[in-house]
């Protein structure tokens, strides 16, 4: 077998094809640019499929509280007598068959979903003939959307620091 020599005097080898060691580089080298492509739009869309979840829950559970009005005359008290609860709290809903299960947020551990029921006058309701819930808002706090609506929530967060984001309303 004849060596060729290249244009600077060196040997060179006839070979077809990348060594295990370019091609070990190679893969190396596309993870890493694709773990550092991920990174970047990762959180993104599962914050914004969150928020989607929360909108359609609370959108149901608006549904479940007008259809307790139309059966009841009021809307429902949260459990207690509380001016403002955690959505659990409103077991009526569940009990009546308005709706099969009460929706708890997909970050369950550090956000809630806030119903807040009033009477006529703006104040606490019971529920009752002589104290009717007329209206009511329902709150949660979004992740990619973090508008602050705390005022509509009745001025407290929807868990601990956290802004209202979503508010649904009796008009």
């Amino acid at each position: 077998m004849e060596k060729r020599y290249n244009v600077i005097g060196m040997w060179k080898n006839n070979r077809y094809g990348f060594t295990l060691i370019e091609i070990l580089i190679s893969i190396a080298l596309i993870a890493v640019l694709s773990a550092g492509v991920i990174s970047l739009i990762g959180r993104g869309p599962q914050q914004y499929s969150r928020d989607s979840r929360r909108k359609a829950d609370l959108l149901a559970v608006q549904s479940a509280v007008e259809l307790y009005r139309n059966d009841n005359g009021t809307y429902p008290a949260c459990n207690g007598s509380a001016a403002t609860c955690n959505l659990v709290n409103v077991s009526n809903l569940v009990s009546g068959g308005y709706i099969n299960s009460l929706p708890v947020d997909p970050m369950a551990g550090s956000r809630i979903y806030r119903y807040t029921p009033k009477n006529a006058s703006g104040a606490a309701c019971a529920g009752t003939v002589a104290n009717r819930c007329a209206t009511y808002t329902l709150c949660a706090s979004g992740e990619a959307d973090t508008t602050n609506n705390n005022a509509s929530c009745g001025g407290t967060g929807c868990s601990g620091s956290t802004n209202c984001t979503f508010v649904f309303a009796n008009p």
